[in-house]
């Protein structure tokens, strides 16, 4: 059990790093240096439904559901869905977060 459990971890360690490859790959420093966070998700989680924030966190589920998306972002305070559509992203985006996230 232990053996298939550490396999596992290496198959998922390869994967990121594939990832991780493929965004430096492309140009993009996948570990930004700076992010200006408009509220805290407890703060986000308070206003109106389509109010525009900037939350940082780390996303725990992600569904991709046709040309539409939910994730869950969490912070130490809670933990919000988002979703974003294809006509909001754009075909670049929508392709980009779709395949790398």
């Amino acid at each position: 059990m232990e053996n298939q459990n550490k396999q596992l971890l290496s198959k998922e360690t390869d994967i990121r790093r594939a990832k991780i490859d493929e965004l430096k790959a492309q140009g993009i420093n996948p570990y930004a240096e700076k992010f200006e966070r408009t509220h805290r998700i407890s703060e986000a989680r308070n206003l109106e439904i389509g109010t525009q924030v900037k939350i940082c966190g780390r996303m725990t589920s992600r569904r991709i559901m046709g040309k539409f998306l939910f994730a869950h972002i969490e912070d130490v305070e809670g933990k919000i869905q988002i979703s974003m559509s294809f006509n909001d992203l754009g075909e670049e985006q929508y392709k980009f977060f779709k395949q790398m996230v």
